[in-house]
């Protein structure tokens, strides 16, 4: 008898879930392997899992067990699901990575036309802090178009 194993089967804060790796498609598929674990998961969840073979690897849950489900006679230590895969998560900062990329392409613009009205005003042989009223109407009318 593992002692690992033994200590999972009667903790109370921990159950074991079921994992299938995943096809090409994402589905999982193949023969179910169980894990341990002490987060709140449902079937269809993507976790990471510690797999001999390959380490870290995302799987999907297949099996959610009410009880943990310990061989004690297995000959090996079951192991822990590393974590849930947070996809909301990931997809809220793709979504404010894309806003803020949007809110710095307003101010380049904003830079780039400052550039271009001074670029002009020193052109029309007007100081760079020199007001140019004739300008600054002109831009205004541009902008309100």
């Amino acid at each position: 008898m593992r002692i690992k194993n033994l200590i999972a089967s009667l903790s109370a804060s921990l159950t074991t879930v079921g994992v299938q790796f995943k096809d090409h498609e994402g589905e999982g598929f193949g023969k179910v392997y169980t894990y341990k674990t002490d987060l709140e998961l449902e079937v269809g969840d993507e976790v990471i899992v510690d797999a001999p073979s390959t380490g870290l690897t995302v799987v999907k849950v297949s099996r959610v067990d009410t009880l943990a489900d310990i061989n004690m006679d297995a000959p090996f230590t079951y192991k822990w699901v590393v974590g849930k895969v947070d996809v909301d998560a990931h997809n809220a900062r793709i979504e404010k990575e894309a806003e803020l990329e949007k809110e710095f392409a307003v101010i380049k613009a904003k830079a780039r036309k400052m550039r271009q009205i001074a670029q002009l005003k020193a052109d029309l042989g007007f100081a760079e802090d020199e007001k140019c009223d004739e300008l600054d109407a002109l831009v205004a009318k541009i902008n309100a178009q």
